[in-house]
């Protein structure tokens, strides 16, 4: 045999060569002799691993789409807010949107700046409160809102009822 071809043949051909089972992508970690592979495919239980293995591509597949759609989300209205040019900025960021929050069985009135967040919004409730130390989530038709991001996302108009 030239000397060229030997790796080739190790690599290729040579019976005596430790190979990994072809179903190693999808979970099966037997190694043996290239000889005895046929041996091992004709008794193991490929399928069920594959089928394990397709499954849990899916759900990796669902958790990145809802991540997608989610950072997508985010950077459309990120996109929105950075859109303003800086003179119209700086007077959006003082503008005023009144809404009223439902705390402890009262309403109270809060003037928001359309670059608070959710976060903002929370933590000036919780001091004009008194609520230090408790966790305050804040909903808006039944849905909550996310401390980062920002209030103008949720597209509450002005006068609408938060509740806590």
């Amino acid at each position: 045999m030239v000397r060229a071809s030997i790796a080739a043949h190790v690599d290729l051909e040579c019976p005596h060569t430790p190979i990994s089972c072809p179903w190693h992508t999808v979970g099966c970690s037997f190694q043996t002799a290239r000889m005895h592979m046929g041996q091992h495919l004709a008794l193991s239980g490929h399928l069920e691993l594959a089928t394990t293995f397709a499954e849990q591509q899916q759900h990796t597949i669902e958790s990145l789409r809802a991540h997608n759609a989610a950072l997508q989300s985010h950077l459309k209205h990120l996109q929105q807010k950075s859109s303003v040019d800086d003179a119209s900025s700086s007077s959006a960021s003082s503008s005023k949107h009144q809404i009223f929050i439902k705390v402890r069985d009262r309403n109270m009135a809060y003037a928001t700046r359309l670059d608070d967040t959710v976060h903002d919004i929370k933590s000036a409730i919780m001091e004009k409160c008194d609520l230090n130390g408790y966790v305050l989530f804040l909903y808006y038709a039944g849905k909550p809102l996310q401390d980062h991001l920002p209030f103008l996302c949720y597209n509450v108009p002005t006068g609408a009822t938060l509740s806590t």
